[in-house]
């Protein structure tokens, strides 16, 4: 069940004995599946186009993993399945928990994930965004989440993607932008503070975001000093959504950043939408920009597009001096990336 609680979804994972219940779309892809379980041993019972299995408590991770080998994407993607708890007692709003089978094994293998957040076993790290013709002035930081497993810090990538598949992105986006908020207060950062948000994870600013700007007012941080940044624009299916969620934040005094300029969806139409403070151009059109002529060439048009509607630019992923002096001659405002200093706990 889907509850929002400041856009953090209150997604639950089933878990526990119970029977989970699988709905085929075609003969062919039951017929399939009912081959795979009874070579594995595993018991079940058939009623028309359905199967039910009987799990075993701390059985139902096992199942799913020998689910997630058989079927292609869209067979997956078709069959419907929906995990009965034995020891709890089902509600209406248990209908909305049916769900692919592709999505439905995404959620049980994000256990780890979900547990992590659960126990608050994350951090975030900041790495300076400066001003590119005096690099000695930082005009803020961006905020970038990190898992932790031990002494161990988990890639934000695994950490991410295994949120996308599982339908979990929104309990993972607020619990990075609370902790990109917690460690800006306990490690003194000062300036600006970029903070990172999908769009696909909000469907109603003023409910999704009122945990995070209530965590801001509780730490007395000014709304002029955050910069939300708008990641994975390509995804974004209704633009006139992302335009509202944009004037939500701007009405009160946030700063907008939209990511990956020159990266997947036409970012140069976005920009005239949404109006944002702030542009990032792609760190993959950074890299080399100082020796590719076909980079170098796309990237000042960049450059002098977000100039001409005066919003300025953010170059990141800049690693050596080349590409910084190539930035400094060709109009970049700032920049950000190794060469600079790379992400830390206290930002230096």
């Amino acid at each position: 069940m889907n509850n929002c609680s400041g856009c953090g979804h209150n997604i639950r994972i089933p878990k526990g004995a119970g029977t989970l219940h699988l709905k085929f779309p075609t003969l062919h892809t039951k017929a399939k599946a009912l081959s795979f379980l009874e070579s594995a041993n595993i018991k079940l019972a058939e009623k028309g186009d359905l199967i039910a299995i009987e799990v075993q408590e701390e059985g139902l991770l096992s199942i799913v993993d020998l689910l997630d080998d058989p079927f292609t994407k869209i067979e997956a993607n078709g069959i419907k399945a929906y995990f009965e708890e034995k020891e709890r007692e089902s509600v209406f709003a248990d209908v909305f928990e049916v769900r692919p089978l592709s999505t439905f094994v995404a959620l049980i293998q994000s256990q780890w994930l979900s547990e992590l957040i659960d126990s608050k076993s994350y951090t975030t790290y900041f790495q300076p965004i400066v001003d590119c013709m005096s690099p000695d002035n930082v005009l803020g930081y961006e905020c970038l989440f990190r898992g932790l497993r031990g002494e161990s810090l988990l890639s934000p990538a695994d950490i991410f993607e295994t949120a996308k598949s599982a339908e979990i992105t929104p309990k993972i986006d607020l619990a990075a932008r609370q902790s990109a908020i917690e460690c800006a207060v306990q490690s003194h950062i000062g300036g600006k503070l970029f903070i990172n948000f999908a769009p696909t994870a909000i469907y109603d600013p003023v409910n999704c975001l009122a945990t995070t700007i209530a965590l801001l007012e509780e730490n007395q941080i000014q709304p002029e000093r955050v910069c939300f940044e708008i990641v994975e624009t390509e995804k974004i299916a209704d633009v006139a959504d992302l335009v509202t969620l944009c004037n939500f934040y701007r009405m009160r005094g946030f700063n907008i950043v939209l990511d990956d300029l020159g990266a997947g969806y036409s970012s140069l139409t976005l920009i005239t939408q949404l109006k944002p403070g702030y542009v990032k151009i792609d760190m993959e059109l950074i890299r080399d920009v100082d020796t590719d002529s076909f980079k170098a060439s796309y990237t000042k048009a960049l450059i002098d597009a977000a100039k001409r509607v005066d919003v300025q630019v953010i170059c990141e992923g800049v690693e050596t001096d080349g590409e910084y002096q190539w930035l400094r001659e060709h109009g970049a405002d700032y920049v950000q990336g190794f060469y600079f200093a790379r992400p830390s706990a206290t930002g230096q």
